[in-house]
């Protein structure tokens, strides 16, 4: 494999984590804050929204970033903090 179709495979993983985590970061809040707050998940959505919209929001100066600065460098950064994440995720109570 040629470093360009390794950077796409890696790029093609973030992709698919990114969305991937990104739900199950949200199932786990919601499934958490409907038993502490007693509320269905019809009504936690509007408390879910400004992050989804953060979350689309973020994405262009993150690919300004991958563009003037590094792409290996941005997916450096996403594995490295999407790994943390998920490990501080894990160890929530």
């Amino acid at each position: 494999m040629s470093r360009q179709q390794i950077e796409f495979l890696f790029l093609n993983i973030r992709h698919f984590l990114d969305h991937l985590f990104m739900l199950v970061f949200a199932t786990s809040a919601a499934l958490t804050l409907t038993r502490e707050w007693g509320m269905s998940y019809a009504e936690l959505i509007p408390y879910a929204t400004p992050g989804f919209v953060a979350f689309a929001a973020c994405s262009i100066p993150a690919g300004w970033l991958a563009d003037k600065w590094s792409l290996e460098g941005v997916m450096a950064i996403f594995f490295v903090g999407i790994g943390l994440c998920s490990m501080a995720t894990a160890l929530a109570e």
